[in-house]
């Protein structure tokens, strides 16, 4: 049969106005602006950064002082130990709001501890271990037990914040006597410049990135996230890499939790408040880095960078309180409407 002779089915004209529209593209294809939106689409993100430090410096001029750019960086260690958890736990489809409160009771844990005579190593350990069985708790009630992401860990942000408040009685607790070397993993200076949180966040992210992007157990992550059913088929354990996922962001919110007490000396219910929706924005900010439409480790350590750097220009310029908070809430909106429009264009 001939086109001509017979009149085209649906499939048919369809296939036509594909090679039309192809042809056309080739016509006007221009590397150049090709080039400038695939830059765009990948890193466009980064650009972001440029804005922010002129703007800053040229509203503040002790903002590029090295004194507060080494605030920047010690700022963002705590944030990226929390980001690349959190976003773990989104990769594989989950969510957990009690992150931040898992990272404050180990704080108050490793100083409470400490008061009553634990070593300074058994301490540390004690309270990332209390982070880890908590964080594996919600991981095995949502991945086994079936019951929703955000009613457990709003369960557990409950009773953490209750527990905290025990142990505090509502208020900053110090020790009385601190065992030599408590401060130093938060505010020892590696030679003299780097401060050690960056060392160590530094390596924990590069860490996490070679495990979630560049490992079959990382892939396994992302299948789990993308289509839970289609992972079964590949015969992926859907329930273990989602209990994984919850213990190993248990242990990054511990951590982060004894960096916090040894950088303030101190420990409180509501220390690590200031880092709660910082968190979420970078885990979602990331997802468009590389034009995935998916959190992704690299994305969230720009993420990190990026609203160091606007959390420190606050401080910096005097912004309001109240209008902190209306910025980073406006932040979050836009940023997942970037997320659902990228996911659309990139899994069309």
């Amino acid at each position: 049969m001939t086109k001509g002779k017979y009149p085209m089915s649906v499939s048919e004209k369809a296939n036509e106005r594909k090679k039309r529209r192809s042809y056309r593209e080739r016509k006007t294809h221009l590397p150049a602006i090709d080039f400038f939106k695939y830059f765009l689409s990948h890193y466009g993100i980064l650009l972001v950064l440029v804005p922010l430090f002129v703007g800053f410096s040229v509203l503040e001029p002790r903002f590029i002082r090295p004194t507060n750019l080494l605030n920047i960086l010690r700022w963002a260690s705590v944030l990226g130990l929390t980001a690349t958890g959190l976003t773990l736990i989104i990769i594989v489809g989950e969510f957990d709001i009690s992150f931040m409160y898992i990272a404050t009771i180990a704080a108050i844990l490793s100083v409470v501890f400490i008061m009553h005579g634990a070593s300074l190593w058994l301490s540390w350990v004690l309270s990332v271990g209390f982070a880890v069985a908590i964080s594996a708790a919600n991981g095995f009630l949502i991945a086994y037990v079936g019951i929703p992401a955000f009613i457990v860990t709003l369960g557990t942000l409950m009773s953490l914040t209750g527990l905290s408040r025990a142990l505090t009685g509502g208020i900053e607790i110090y020790s009385q006597k601190f065992p030599p070397g408590f401060t130093s993993i938060g505010r020892y200076m590696v030679a003299g410049i780097i401060p050690s949180p960056v060392i160590i966040s530094v390596i924990v992210c590069f860490l996490m990135v070679i495990l979630i992007d560049y490992t079959a157990w990382g892939r396994h992550c992302y299948a789990v996230g993308l289509n839970k059913q289609a992972a079964k088929y590949m015969a992926i354990n859907v329930r273990r890499t989602k209990l994984v996922a919850y213990i190993i962001g248990g242990l990054l919110f511990g951590a982060s939790g004894i960096i916090m007490s040894s950088m303030f000396a101190s420990a409180g219910s509501l220390m690590g408040q200031g880092y709660f929706l910082p968190t979420m924005i970078v885990s979602f900010l990331g997802a468009t880095f590389l034009a995935k439409g998916i959190p992704n480790p690299r994305g969230s350590i720009v993420g990190v960078i990026i609203l160091a750097v606007l959390a420190n220009g606050f401080i910096m310029t005097n912004v309001p309180f109240w209008a902190k908070s209306i910025i980073q809430g406006t932040i979050l909106i836009v940023t997942i409407t970037l997320v659902v429009n990228t996911k659309k264009k990139v899994w069309k």
